[in-house]
C-alpha cells in the first residue's frame, strides 16, 4: 500500500478564495511533491479562512485532519508555507506538539521537516513567529489606513448619518434630510 501525502489548502479570506488562484496553485504543489514522493495524495481544502485566532473553531478541515493525525492516519503533511497552517502563537505551538507528537513528517514548499531535532523545532517556531509578526503588522497598517482616511474627512463605511450623503467617498449635508435635521431638532 502507498503512502498518502495529505494536502492542506487554505487562504486568509473568502475574497481571496473567490478572486484568487493560490488554493489551486498550493493543491498543485502538494500534488507535485506527492508524484515526486512517489504517494498517493488526499486534499484538505478549508477555503477561505483566517488563521490568527488562538483556536481551531473556524476552521473545521484542519480540526478534523488534527483529529486524523492523532489517530495515527495521517504520516506526511504537506502545506505551501507554514503560515498556512496558523499565524497565531499558542495555536502554532499545539498543531506543532501534534505533529512532533505523531512522529509527521511535515513538508513545505521549500523542503521537510520531521520536527525531530532541536534545530527543524527552532526553524519550525521562527517561521511560525514570522507568520503571526507579518498578520499583525498588516492589521496595524490596515488600522492605521483606515485612521488616515477618517481624519482626511473620508466616511469610514456604512451608510451615512440622517441629513448627510456621500461624495467623492466623503460626507457632505444633504439639503433636504437636513431641513428634517434641523425640524426635528
Amino acid at each position: 500500500m502507498k503512502e498518502t501525502l495529505h494536502i492542506y489548502t487554505r487562504v486568509s479570506s473568502v475574497g481571496q478564495e473567490d478572486n484568487g488562484s493560490s488554493l489551486l496553485e498550493q493543491r498543485n504543489l502538494g500534488i507535485e511533491m506527492s508524484k515526486k514522493l512517489g504517494f498517493e495524495y488526499k486534499v484538505w481544502d478549508e477555503g477561505g479562512k483566517s488563521s490568527r485566532y488562538e483556536d481551531l473553531k473556524n476552521r473545521p478541515i484542519l480540526s478534523e485532519l488534527i483529529n486524523e493525525i492523532e489517530d495515527k492516519k495521517v504520516n506526511h503533511l504537506f502545506v505551501y508555507n507554514t503560515d498556512r497552517l496558523s499565524r497565531n502563537e499558542e495555536c502554532s505551538f499545539y498543531i506543532k506538539s501534534k505533529l512532533k507528537k505523531n512522529e509527521v513528517t511535515f513538508y513545505t514548499n521549500s523542503g521537510v521537516t520531521k520536527l525531530i531535532s532541536p534545530q527543524e523545532n527552532l526553524i519550525f517556531t521562527i517561521l511560525s513567529s514570522i507568520g503571526q509578526y507579518d498578520n499583525e503588522l498588516r492589521t496595524e497598517r490596515v488600522r492605521r489606513g483606515r485612521f488616515r482616511k477618517v481624519e482626511d474627512g473620508h466616511w469610514k463605511g456604512g451608510p451615512p448619518t440622517f441629513g448627510y450623503k456621500l461624495k467623492d467617498k466623503k460626507l457632505v449635508v444633504d439639503k433636504t434630510e437636513s431641513e428634517w435635521v434641523k425640524t426635528i431638532f
